[in-house]
């Protein structure tokens, strides 16, 4: 298994809200912004290393620190500004949900009955320029910091804080994400990014615990400074109980988890088309690309103890059968990380729990055992079905076609092996209306291309139901696709630019990277297209699942077949019969026997086109329309 080492401050894999993709891109940037450290990042449901007795610390319960300096400045030369303030609410700002009429929740802080910080840069901008954001807000500078720390007794240190943020405008020039800077003589400055790759208009862990091992910048100096600061023109940043704790010996985490090989084990296949094979992420897969792809276990491991651990990342799997292994070992010294991988190929259906964590083996002969943070993935294997989505039990949802919009949702898809494509499944969201119309649609991913996709194919209009509101539909292919291995795919469904009817697409999950799902804005309807088509990248990721059931296309295209055209009467007792279209359009005809013999073609030039097959005696005989989209076929019986 090749492993990939590194030494690295800081791993950042972020992503926007809604932004321009096919321009040039790498997915597996790894941005480097300090030289020596690792930030550490523990969410909600993990237990932070906070038990360490703690050498100098900060709750904020007598406000903020008098001997502690802040400073804010509006980098557009705007007079709105935002200085860190001591506080018990959350943001007053207009997009805390409550349109600034009354604060948002508080951070859910250790000691946040207490007080805390915040930098709130939506109720400065709003409560000086109002609304609409998108022209009124300015990007803010904002930042504290505390007064000289005495670490000389120290040689080992890190940095824990609690906090809790949200922005908008990661990917633009002018914004700084949430960072934390350490001096040794408040002149130069060693920076860590402290956002977590956390996508735009995503609201962090609340609370998120950092831990930084600080030692190289602040080990065994008798003056350090601690400084937060960030430059944003919406929402929050809300920062408590910060702790300088010396670093233990022993303490590996793990962060950046993934199940399809994004980082390392996307080098083992090579793309057949023009394209490039990502690694991503399937929640639901079919046995027939797993029989090519197995489940890729893959995590970030970073050692922020004082000395070197022995790591491997581990895994088991609960379903239709149960399951574990192991990566091989790692040795890593403090400060150093790794990315370890293992592989999973289920060979039963069903729902299986996939629980991931890693090892350390501080003395490296068994005799001192740790375990990091354990993350644990809900997975389905299926017999043809393939989707990327976190399933339906609390979707979310993005517009499709209305007023103002006529939207392409996508995501891309790799294959692994061969595949006929039938149909979308698709969740709908409740917010759509009842008579909205939506259609699947496929493009293959092409470099080359000017857009980077080239058409393949679309499903006829799908009109919705009340049915379908809040439900998983299929939306068949007029004829199956077919899908190669080592392609990739852009799939999903399309709304229509309609003056009253709304449809939206459910949501569950967050994308890998800035591309993985995408926007098209078909007639350039939004204020970014101004009238040009336009794609885009989102991060939602949409609920549109590719469906391979040879069975669906069959019992669709029956009923496709019976709203095209009727037979009667049928069964014949005469060898006459009606051909009765439901549209007035000129189809080719064709008569095959049951040997799939043509024995009669013509072309209808009405509505209602009479057959006589009183000479060929008596049985089943296929009477098939056809145009330039498709075959439509049904059986009439001669007595």
């Amino acid at each position: 298994m090749k492993k990939i080492y590194i030494s690295i401050c800081a791993l950042v894999v972020s992503s926007s809200a809604i932004g321009q993709i096919y321009s040039p891109m790498l997915a597996k940037d790894i941005n480097y912004f300090s030289e020596c450290a690792a930030v550490i990042n523990y969410s909600s449901n993990m237990t932070p290393p906070l038990a360490f007795s703690p050498i100098w610390e900060e709750d904020f319960s007598n406000g903020f620190p008098q001997d502690w300096s802040r400073y804010t400045s509006n980098t557009q030369g705007g007079i709105s500004t935002c200085n860190w303030k001591h506080t018990y609410f959350g943001s007053w700002g207009y997009w805390n949900t409550n349109q600034a009429t009354s604060p948002a929740a508080a951070i859910n802080s250790t000691t946040a009955a207490n007080g805390f910080l915040i930098s709130d840069t939506d109720s400065a901008n709003h409560h000086t320029y109002g609304q609409p954001s998108g022209t009124t807000y300015q990007y803010i500078e904002s930042s504290f910091t505390t007064s000289a720390i005495d670490l000389s007794l120290y040689p080992a240190v890190s940095l824990e804080f609690e906090h809790l943020f949200r922005y908008n405008n990661l990917g633009n020039s002018s914004f700084i994400p949430p960072t934390v800077s350490i001096s040794s003589d408040s002149i130069n400055w060693t920076s860590y990014l402290v956002n977590n790759g956390v996508a735009n208009n995503t609201q962090s862990a609340d609370p998120t615990y950092e831990m930084i091992n600080i030692t190289s910048v602040a080990g065994g100096q008798p003056k350090v400074y601690l400084k937060f600061e960030w430059t944003s023109r919406c929402y929050y940043w809300m920062i408590d109980d910060i702790r300088l704790i010396e670093t233990p010996d022993n303490v590996v985490t793990m962060q950046d988890e993934v199940i399809g090989g994004y980082w390392l084990d996307y080098t083992n296949y090579s793309a057949s088309g023009l394209n490039v094979m990502v690694g991503l992420d399937y929640a639901v897969t079919p046995l027939s690309q797993l029989a090519s792809h197995p489940f890729a276990i893959e995590a970030l491991f970073i050692n922020e103890g004082g000395v070197s651990q022995s790591v491997s990342l581990k895994y088991d799997a609960v379903g239709p059968t149960t399951y574990n292994d192991s990566s091989n070992p790692a040795l890593l010294n403090s400060g150093d990380s790794i990315f370890l991988g293992s592989s999973f190929a289920p060979t039963m259906v069903g729902a299986y729990s996939l629980n991931i964590w890693g090892e350390a083996d501080s003395a490296g002969v068994g005799s001192i055992i740790n375990s990091t943070n354990m993350v644990t993935r809900e997975i389905e294997v299926t017999d043809y079905i393939y989707g990327k989505d976190l399933g339906d039990s609390n979707p979310g949802s993005y517009i499709l076609g209305g007023v103002e919009d006529q939207n392409h949702i996508t995501t891309r898809y790799e294959m692994y092996d061969d595949e006929q494509l039938y149909a979308l499944r698709a969740y709908i969201s409740d917010d759509s209306d009842v008579g909205a119309e939506v259609k699947a649609i496929i493009y293959e991913l092409d470099t080359t291309a000017s857009s980077g996709v080239l058409f393949l194919a679309e499903s006829d209009n799908y009109t919705l139901t009340a049915q379908d509101l809040g439900n998983w539909i299929d939306i068949p292919f007029i004829a199956p696709i077919s899908l190669l291995g080592g392609f990739a795919y852009e799939f999903g469904i399309v709304g229509f630019n309609h003056p009253t009817l709304e449809s939206y697409i459910g949501t569950a999950g967050t994308s890998l990277y800035n591309g993985e799902h995408s926007l098209f804005d078909e007639q350039g309807l939004s204020t970014q297209s101004a009238g040009v088509p336009t794609w885009y990248y989102i991060t939602p990721t949409p609920m549109v699942r590719m469906n391979f059931d040879p069975s669906l296309i069959a019992s669709v295209s029956n009923k496709l077949n019976d709203e095209m055209f009727k037979l009667y009467p049928n069964p014949s007792l005469d060898g006459s019969f009606t051909i009765l279209l439901q549209e007035n359009k000129q189809y080719d005809i064709k008569i095959n026997n049951i040997l799939g013999q043509t024995i009669l073609s013509t072309i209808n030039n009405k509505m209602d086109t009479k057959i006589d097959l009183s000479s060929f005696g008596k049985g089943i005989y296929i009477v098939e329309l056809q145009d330039e989209k498709a075959i439509y076929s049904q059986k009439v019986i001669i007595e």
